[in-house]
Formats: structure tokens, C-alpha cells, sequence
């Protein structure tokens, strides 16, 4: 059992863009979509060390960034920024506390979607208030993840960690 854990955590950052990808058209979302790559990036900043959480946020991102339209590497040093932020406040508070993981994903994806956005207005094609707009309610979407996929996570963790 340990060992298809820790196949499983290998590959999470496959299955989330994966699910990135089939959120949209299987509900419907083509506007606002949550994204579960981001709650993954958030647990991993929270229960894994900060290196941990910013190699598995930057293989997620270069995932990411395989089919999309954005120049190859952006989302993975995103990713790996809001993982390295994450990881250093997570001493300053209680991330056992239920509500907590809810506000750091809502916030790590407010900070990826504002940090996108800014590189989109860079090229000038799109308005910077209408992705920040956006940017909002897919944060608020992503949060709607957190029950069904941190219990999931925190499962596959203590399944995988070695008994002593």
C-alpha cells in the first residue's frame, strides 16, 4: 500500500493538470473554472519542506505550460513563487485549522491568477482589470476543491509516509 502512495504522490502533478483540464467542459466552466493545481501546490507548500513544494509546483507548472499558448516556464516559476510563499507562512499559522486551507488556496490563487494577468497585460492584447476580474471567481471556484481534495491528499500522505 505504501509504495502505490508514494507512486501516487509521484504522480499528482500528472493528474491535476489532467483534472485542470477536464473541470471546464465536463461541467460546463468555460469561463471560471477551479483549479486544482493550485489546491496541490498549496498542500505540498503546507505539509511538505519549501524545496518539496517548489520542485512539485514547478513540474506541475511545466505540465501546465506544455499545451498552453504561454511562453514554456512562466507558470512553472508562478507556481514555485505562491509554493515558496506559501511554505513560509505556514509556520505563522495553525494550517490544521480547518478554515486555513481554504484562505491560503483562495489567496495562492488570487497570487498566481494577478501574476498571470500581469504577464498577459505586459503583451498588451488583454486588459489588465478584466483577468484580475476573473482571476477573483476562479479563486473563488478553486476554494469549492478544498473539501474534496485536501481529505484526499492528507490520506495519500499518511499513506505513503513511512511507519516507524
Amino acid at each position: 500500500m505504501r509504495s502505490l502512495a508514494t507512486l501516487l504522490l509521484w504522480l499528482a502533478p500528472f493528474a491535476l493538470v489532467a483534472l485542470r483540464r477536464a473541470i471546464p467542459p465536463f461541467f460546463g466552466l468555460e469561463t471560471h473554472a477551479p483549479d486544482p493545481v493550485i489546491v496541490g501546490v498549496a498542500f505540498a507548500a503546507l505539509r511538505f519542506s519549501p524545496l518539496e513544494a517548489s520542485l512539485f509546483s514547478a513540474a506541475a507548472g511545466l505540465l501546465a505550460d506544455v499545451p498552453s499558448g504561454t511562453p514554456f516556464g512562466l507558470a512553472a516559476a508562478r507556481l514555485a513563487l505562491v509554493a515558496s510563499v506559501l511554505a513560509s507562512v505556514r509556520r505563522q499559522v495553525d494550517t490544521r485549522s480547518p478554515f486555513v486551507p481554504s484562505i491560503l488556496v483562495f489567496t495562492a490563487s488570487l497570487v498566481d491568477r494577478a501574476l498571470a494577468a500581469i504577464v498577459l497585460d505586459a503583451s498588451g492584447d488583454v486588459p489588465l482589470g478584466g483577468l484580475l476580474g476573473r482571476g477573483f471567481l476562479d479563486a473563488a471556484f478553486t476554494v469549492v476543491l478544498v473539501p474534496i481534495l485536501w481529505p484526499a491528499a492528507e490520506t495519500l500522505r499518511a499513506a505513503a509516509r513511512p511507519r516507524s
